[in-house]
């Protein structure tokens, strides 16, 4: 009897094992790393515009807060890669970016509080101060499995 025991628990730790180094690495796959690199002595607040790989939707979801003069590793969520990964950055009114990435913009609803919106069109939500903002490309990180965005710069125009 011992011996079955003993086989099933050798069975059990066996598959745990599995699980916990191939389930971390399918999880980490959909997920991407954001660095971000706040260059400025003031504290920016991100949001990010991206295609949810689990539902298909254009996904808008924020605010993080980057302190001023630090690098901060942000993780997010079945992001799918294929498309353009976008970030705004702001502290009040004035919008920050990385210089290196305004080539491509696009627009998209937030509101004040942290906030997480699906799909296209304006959200139906009481939250206050629902408005379209700016949206900026991120550059893809050098190891190509997530983005560097370093806020540096204000936009002009």
């Amino acid at each position: 009897m011992n011996l079955i025991i003993d086989g099933k628990r050798k069975f059990a730790m066996m598959f745990l094992t599995a699980f916990l180094v191939f389930g971390v690495n399918i999880s980490r796959a959909e997920a991407a790393e954001v660095l971000v690199n706040n260059t400025l002595d003031n504290p920016v607040s991100l949001a990010f515009c991206y295609t949810d790989r689990s539902t298909g939707l254009w996904t808008t979801a924020g605010w993080y807060t980057v302190e001023g003069n630090t690098t901060m590793k942000i993780i997010i969520y079945n992001v799918d890669p294929k498309p353009v990964f976008y970030y705004a950055a702001r502290n009040g009114n004035l919008t920050y970016v990385d210089k290196g990435s305004i080539q491509k913009t696009t627009t998209a609803w937030v509101v004040d509080d942290i906030f997480k919106f699906e799909g296209e069109g304006k959200p139906k939500t009481k939250q206050k101060n629902l408005r379209v903002i700016r949206f900026y490309g991120a550059k893809k990180s050098n190891s190509g499995d997530g983005y560097s965005i370093r806020i540096d710069t204000r936009p002009v125009g």
